[in-house]
């Protein structure tokens, strides 16, 4: 029996590091998670994989080095082919709706965090609206079968863009409420300087989470 086995960080699609991590990060014998891992990624059932002859099974194994190496960092792009079928992303900060918006925020507060959702709020079929005239679970579809890379790199981008304009946000605002506080009294200068401390605070601690929570740095899964 002969198949192709991928080899590359560059050919795992979101959906297959998603299996890779959840293997590696099981607590089960190193071999279990060899067969497995071969299974995911020759696309082959574990019972096809576990009834290879042993030399077979030995000539495979070779092909999961990659995943002690460090992956290639990919460069986001506004566009994207996936399935045949052709994405925008659309994750401008002056571009983005309230409906985008406010389903992104309802995403990020779920307490086991979806990528393929949130990316589902920002990757859009070229020529279509935010969740208009499309079919949404096809787009989740196809973004499980991007180059996982790609989804980071997205997902980075956007990240870092976000985080920017919070402080830049932060910046502006901080400006014009101390300028509200030129000829007030003592008491209101008082108030105004605590809700800018307040505000400082908040979107400071928004901006930090963009740029630092564990869901957000996709890190590589454990090393075999």
């Amino acid at each position: 029996m002969e198949f192709n086995i991928k080899n590359s960080w560059d050919e795992i699609t979101w959906r297959e590091y998603e299996q890779i991590e959840q293997i590696l990060n099981t607590d089960i014998p190193a071999t279990y998670k060899t067969v497995h891992l071969i299974s995911i990624l020759s696309g082959q059932s574990v019972d096809e994989i576990e009834n290879l002859p042993i030399t077979e099974f030995k000539r495979l194994t070779p092909a999961l080095d990659f995943l002690n190496t460090e992956p290639d960092t990919h460069t986001h792009q506004f566009e994207y082919t996936v399935n045949g079928r052709e994405y925008e992303f659309k994750g401008k900060i002056d571009e983005i709706t309230t409906a985008q918006y406010i389903d992104y925020r309802s995403y990020m507060e779920e307490e086991e965090k979806d990528v393929v959702k949130l990316m589902s709020v920002f990757l859009i079929p070229k020529g279509h609206d935010y969740n208009d005239g499309y079919d949404m679970e096809q787009v989740r579809t196809d973004i499980g079968d991007m180059c996982w890379l790609d989804v980071r790199a997205v997902s980075f981008f956007f990240r870092l863009w976000l985080a920017a304009y919070i402080l830049i946000l932060k910046s502006s605002l901080v400006e014009g409420m101390k300028k509200e506080m030129r000829g007030k009294k003592y008491t209101e200068k008082k108030r105004i300087r605590e809700q800018i401390r307040e505000m400082e605070e908040s979107l400071d601690n928004s901006a930090s989470s963009l740029l630092y929570c564990e869901f957000a740095r996709y890190p590589i899964p454990p090393s075999m």
